[in-house]
């Protein structure tokens, strides 16, 4: 083909073809920066998101892990008073026979005002107090009184303190013994 253009408009022809070709290449490059943009955006997003997803996740384990500790301290508490009460239970202490002895052996004309029931751990050995309160008409029935707990087998170091012997009638008289472990 046979180009009859003056070499002017040759010129100005090839320049608008390279003005051209230029403002394609800026075109598509300008878009593949753009598009590169927008692509490390999106991925800062889907991290960020992701980074936000395992930190709640993160919180959440260790709230999930206080409270399994929390449940692991009461649990061993719970065991404590549990094996508390088994070795209790073991010892065979039966509160309600030690409660009928003492009624057994009180006299006619006698009565309890108080009992205070106590544990302690002596020469490594646990033992059991108890103390009493109560009311005698005579002298005679408190003596009949400490003579039935002395000969009781589960009562012993059996104490009177002088103090009770001072009234003749109407006596207000206090007691301690401990229980013989079996």
């Amino acid at each position: 083909m046979i180009n009859l253009l003056p070499s002017k408009q040759k010129e100005e022809l090839s320049n608008q073809l390279l003005l051209r070709l230029i403002l394609i290449l800026a075109i598509v490059f300008l878009s593949s920066l753009l598009s590169l943009f927008l692509i490390l955006f999106l991925i800062k997003s889907y991290i960020s998101f992701d980074l936000e997803a395992e930190q709640i996740i993160f919180e959440e384990e260790k709230r999930i892990i206080a409270l399994n500790q929390d449940l692991e301290k009461e649990i061993i508490e719970t065991n404590n008073i549990l094996s508390n009460l088994n070795s209790f239970y073991k010892k065979g202490l039966n509160l309600t026979e030690v409660l009928e002895k003492i009624n057994e052996k009180l006299p006619p004309g006698s009565y309890l005002t108080n009992l205070n029931l106590s544990t302690f751990v002596q020469k490594g050995e646990e033992k059991t107090k108890i103390s009493l309160e109560g009311y005698c008409t005579t002298r005679e029935r408190l003596s009949e009184l400490k003579e039935r707990f002395e000969e009781e087998e589960i009562f012993s170091e059996v104490d009177f303190p002088p103090e009770n012997w001072v009234k003749q009638t109407d006596v207000d008289f206090n007691v301690a013994f401990e229980l013989k472990q079996r």
